[in-house]
């Protein structure tokens, strides 16, 4: 008996010793704290179980005693459960998923109060345990075997101890709840730690309820509790190695960009030599040349073209020198019309049509040159991403105001974007075309970020994708 009782002891250590380990090595996430109350909680209720088997030195009083103390473990596994997953969530740095129902109800069950309110439940029924309407006594029973018998104290039940199961079939409920967030969850390496997480637990619980059935539990119970320790400990130290490479890709690619800076700064001032000869000879061209309605128009766009890529450079070379973008009150729409006109002839070629709405005197804070190439990215990607056999070949851009703020939602005819790929396309370097570069849409990022606004995908299927631009309408900082 004494010796079952050391065993189920040391057992019931391991969970404990592994998360402070755990804690040891990852001292600055706040995951470990969620981890290292849940293993805690484990190993309370292990000890709780090893104590029935005490009886060759306790007595049956003072057994009875520490296990109703010892108790506290499995009655607050489920708010560490729940602990460990309002963690989680926190920890994921994704802040622009769509409301859904299921979200909101997801976040609502995750949430301070709810734990709070599982844990004083958990602690009414830790005190109901001291009474004898939850354990009214313990019975010595017996195992034999082909080694001997087996000595060992069983609770009797009161009338009361359905509350004490009842409230460990809330584990369905918080594993459930926990299940349900793990599809919102954007990180890829948290997302799958979850899911190893809620495997783990529901083969810890399923072993733990054998301990209601004395003749199997001993063994089943303490083969969960290990071989559950062993697999969250590694999954844990997956997800963070992982993480940390990602990290390092990512101080990885901000190198590169710096680098890329460096060789801009060269480009500009070629590109400057070279545009001011275009313009030269353009302007050359309309003097000593005479054109028809057509070619004037043509010559018309040439000029808008060069007059863009000089505000370009111009606005570039002045962002390099002071690290910041010039800024007025501008009309989103005329913006927005410009980038039309400067994409016109790829978009006639395409066979596709651009519809503008919203009012005409919409006003934001902005930079007209560097907005006009976020609309003019945003546009030729819509006219690559759109299949040639598409019935209906459109972009739909509708601006609107709301409060502070001005919202212009950007629909294409593509062919849509994966949904774990929406934040990824901002992303420097990463492309979906084959020849791409993965410039475009982290350059529109950046210069939403310079205005205090975003970009962001709110939906996307194969019929197309839908963005969506915010920009303040005001700023004391003009």
């Amino acid at each position: 008996m004494g010796l079952v009782a050391l065993l189920l002891l040391l057992i019931g250590m391991f969970p404990v010793i592994l998360a402070v380990s755990l804690w040891y090595l990852y001292p600055y996430s706040k995951i470990t704290i969620g981890i290292l109350f849940f293993l805690g909680n484990i190993t309370l209720w292990q000890i709780d179980v090893s104590i029935l088997y005490m009886g060759d030195f306790l007595s049956i009083e003072t057994i009875e005693f520490l296990f109703k103390l010892f108790r506290i473990g499995p009655i607050m596994t489920i708010p560490s459960i729940l602990y460990t997953a309002y963690l989680c969530s926190k920890h994921d740095a994704s802040k622009d998923e769509e409301q859904t129902p299921l979200l909101k109800i997801s976040n609502s069950l995750l949430s301070k109060k709810a734990i709070l309110i599982v844990s004083v439940w958990g602690m009414i029924i830790y005190i109901i345990n001291w009474t004898p309407m939850d354990i009214a006594n313990l019975s010595l029973r017996s195992l034999k075997s082909s080694h001997g018998e087996l000595l060992f104290y069983y609770p009797e039940y009161g009338s009361l101890s359905f509350l004490f199961k009842a409230h460990l079939l809330l584990f369905f409920l918080a594993i459930t709840i926990l299940f349900l967030r793990t599809r919102y969850v954007h990180s890829p390496h948290l997302r799958t730690f979850l899911i190893r997480f809620i495997q783990g637990t529901m083969i810890l619980f399923v072993t733990g309820l054998s301990n209601f059935a004395p003749r199997t539990g001993l063994l089943v119970s303490s083969l969960g509790i290990i071989l559950f320790s062993i697999y969250i400990i590694f999954s844990f130290m997956k997800m963070h190695h992982d993480t940390l490479n990602d990290y390092q890709n990512a101080i990885n690619k901000q190198q590169r960009l710096d680098y890329m800076g460096t060789i801009t700064s060269t480009l500009i001032h070629e590109l400057k030599n070279s545009l001011t000869m275009l313009k030269g000879y353009s302007k050359l061209l309309t003097q000593t040349q005479s054109f028809d309605k057509k070619g004037e128009e043509w010559i018309k766009f040439i000029e808008l073209g060069n007059d863009q890529l000089d505000d370009l450079v111009n606005s570039y070379s002045t962002f390099l020198e002071k690290q910041e973008i010039e800024m007025k009150i501008s009309n989103v729409n005329k913006v927005i019309q410009t980038a039309i006109d400067l994409t016109r002839h790829d978009l006639d070629n395409k066979g596709l049509t651009v519809e503008l709405n919203g009012k005409d005197n919409i006003r934001a804070v902005m930079n007209d040159t560097y907005m006009h190439q976020v609309f003019v990215n945003l546009i030729k990607n819509s006219i690559e991403a759109t299949p040639a056999d598409r019935k209906q070949k459109k972009i739909n851009i509708f601006a609107r105001e709301e409060k502070d703020n001005v919202y212009i939602d950007f629909f294409d005819s593509g062919t849509g974007i994966p949904r774990y790929k929406w934040n990824d396309i901002f992303t420097p370097f990463i492309s979906e075309k084959t020849n791409g570069m993965g410039i475009g849409l982290s350059f529109c990022k950046k210069v939403l970020f310079e205005h205090h606004g975003n970009i962001e995908v709110i939906g996307s299927n194969k019929e197309g994708t839908h963005f969506r631009i915010t920009l303040p309408q005001y700023t004391q900082k003009i």
